[in-house]
């Protein structure tokens, strides 16, 4: 192929990638991290976080908490051992098992140009037969609760993923949205998953949250995000132009 042919497909190619809408030459958001926080209150119907003034930023804006970053990877790697601030969610401003936005939801106080944009909750999946049964090992629950009933969560269904464990039980939920560079725009999907723990079977923090309305624990989160599909084609042919150009000239020369 000639310098200008191939010149013209390079050209053609950076062109596909300006026609994406909001993405154009930007580099799309790839890593992982987990962060942890010292205190989250957990309610039938929301999540608060707790601002822990030993953190960084110490101080945090009404409706939100902060937490530190305990390892990193990809574009978040520089961000270890850093903090942030993340925001409390309620029903039904952000509604379970449908989209929704809910822009920075997520922040990082050592790079501004990354927030993570918050857009769905997933319902739990660990069934309602076990919720009241007498506390033993290895039992499931995702508790129904009548003010969650919605058009797409007919059940009632929490978000809440309990496990009783030999020495208490764990909570864990998962959600969804788009790690996002502010200053290009670009966009990546993430998954998201939280975890807590309590020294007491979850049937008592069943009754715990019916009765006083909410408990409060520690909690960790766990975040990864990948280009969408159209990013990886995109950079995967402009690699093998480059590359089939390349061989090419090793093999006139």
């Amino acid at each position: 192929m000639s310098k200008v042919r191939f010149g013209l497909r390079v050209l053609l190619l950076l062109a596909s990638a300006i026609a994406v809408p909001g993405r154009g030459l930007a580099t799309p958001v790839v890593g992982s991290f987990d962060i942890g926080g010292s205190s989250l209150t957990i309610s039938p119907l929301s999540l608060g976080f707790g601002c822990n003034p030993s953190l960084s930023p110490p101080s945090c804006p009404m409706g939100s908490g902060n937490f530190t970053i305990a390892s990193a990877s990809g574009d978040f790697a520089p961000l270890a051992s850093t903090g942030g601030l993340i925001d409390d969610l309620s029903t039904p401003a952000q509604p379970l098992n449908e989209p929704f936005s809910l822009p920075s939801f997520l922040e990082f106080a050592a790079s501004p140009d990354f927030v993570l944009d918050l857009q769905f909750v997933f319902l739990g999946v660990g069934g309602q037969a076990q919720c009241g049964a007498a506390p033993a090992p290895g039992q499931t629950c995702t508790p129904a609760i009548p003010a969650l009933v919605t058009a797409s969560n007919p059940l009632g269904l929490a978000p809440f993923n309990f496990m009783n464990t030999q020495t208490g039980s764990t909570l864990s939920l998962s959600l969804a949205g788009v790690a996002r560079r502010v200053s290009t725009g670009e966009t990546s999907p993430f998954g998201g998953v939280l975890t807590a723990q309590f020294t007491l079977p979850y049937q008592s923090v069943l009754a715990q949250l019916a009765t006083t309305g909410g408990v409060t624990t520690s909690y960790s989160m766990s975040f990864r995000a990948v280009p969408e599909p159209e990013t990886v084609l995109l950079v995967s042919c402009g690699l093998a132009l480059l590359g089939g150009r390349r061989a090419r000239e090793r093999t006139a020369n």
